[in-house]
């Protein structure tokens, strides 16, 4: 039962306010960390490691991304043989920017926000292909349904376009929601989860379909 409640909690992405998402979104930093806690917890110097900065540096936005409320604190553990005490934080809830709150940023706020995402669109389309697991390629792996990746370029009325911004939405509302599941099969049933990367573009072609 409480498995279930916590399913039905979070099939919504969390609606944040223009403050709290560009405080997410201002700096890479910030935008690696949450990637990598949504992941896992990990304290600054983990996260440090992994994206090449150091501990005093990640303890900074993470403070910052706390005062909004996008990660807390979930234990303290000991380093450096005990010399160090490191805090361990965990994300809360999914940076997420609906409409309103959209419209409400500047174009300039809109264009940082887009060029953080796609960066990490670009380095984790890299990092696949680079680990040889973009299509599979694990014997072990071979019965799983194919990946999908696909370009497909289309020609909207205003309607048509709205139509597709909400299917998109609904999309990523449903895969959140398998995330979610998951994640409670792997728990119930000790089962090794598979990493895996959604990404969802729609944008307005300069040139014509």
């Amino acid at each position: 039962m409480a498995g279930s409640a916590r399913t039905e909690r979070r099939k919504q992405p969390p609606r944040l306010t223009n403050h709290e998402l560009l405080v997410a979104t201002s700096h890479p930093t910030r935008v690696k960390a949450l990637a990598i806690l949504r992941e896992k917890n990990a304290s600054p110097g983990e996260i440090g490691k992994l994206i090449d900065r150091p501990a005093k540096h990640v303890r900074y936005h993470l403070d910052q991304l706390r005062k909004v409320d996008l990660v807390d604190i979930v234990a303290e553990r000991s380093s450096y043989g005990g010399r160090v005490k490191e805090k361990v934080f965990r994300a809360k809830d999914r940076p997420y920017m609906d409409q309103e709150g959209w419209r409400q940023a500047t174009e300039d706020e809109q264009l940082a926000i887009t060029g953080q995402a796609l960066g990490l669109v670009s380095e984790d389309v890299s990092a696949a292909m680079l680990g040889d697991t973009i299509n599979f390629p694990d014997s072990s792996l071979l019965e799983l349904d194919p990946n999908h990746i696909s370009r497909t370029t289309l020609a909207l009325d205003r309607q048509g376009w709205n139509e597709l911004v909400e299917l998109l939405r609904e999309t990523l509302d449903q895969a959140i929601t398998i995330n979610d599941q998951a994640a409670e099969r792997g728990m119930e049933m000790e089962l090794d989860l598979i990493p895996a990367r959604l990404a969802i573009l729609q944008f307005r072609s300069p040139t014509a379909a």
